[in-house]
């Protein structure tokens, strides 16, 4: 699937919002949402991100990390590829993202351009990363 083809999934989804996802340095999933008007700008320029939102932990406080404060952004650019619709949330749409400096570089702090990183040094040694998640949880 290609930004065209998002495009044309929220249109024909009469989809609202279009959430934009990624992954903290804490394992949390966080992310911001856009109108589905601007899905077509927004999918090629991405939303903006102040870099201090790397810097969360997993108990919602802010650790001083060094050039993580809330000066300076990085762009959160989708992945068409990861488009859904939510099945949970009417009339809203999701995708994962990169997270991509101002200048158009993949930034260090991103788990997923970590993740591509790895995967391309493991290819180079003959070699193919293999994970899985265990899902725990409890009802209370």
């Amino acid at each position: 699937m290609n930004a065209q083809d998002v495009v044309q999934q929220v249109r024909n989804a009469d989809l609202r919002l279009v959430r934009f996802l990624y992954c903290d340095n804490g394992g949390i999933i966080r992310g911001k949402a856009t109108h589905a008007s601007k899905i077509a700008t927004r999918i090629t320029e991405g939303i903006g991100q102040t870099l201090a939102m790397q810097a969360f932990t997993s108990v919602e406080s802010l650790a001083p990390v060094e050039g993580m404060g809330p000066i300076g952004e990085f762009r959160l650019i989708p992945d068409p590829q990861t488009f859904v619709t939510l099945p949970y949330v009417p009339n809203t749409g999701s995708m994962m993202c990169d997270m991509i400096l101002t200048d158009g570089r993949p930034w260090d702090a991103c788990p997923r351009t970590f993740l591509k990183r790895m995967i391309a040094q493991y290819a180079t040694l003959g070699m193919r990363a293999e994970a899985a998640v265990e899902h725990e949880f409890y009802f209370a």
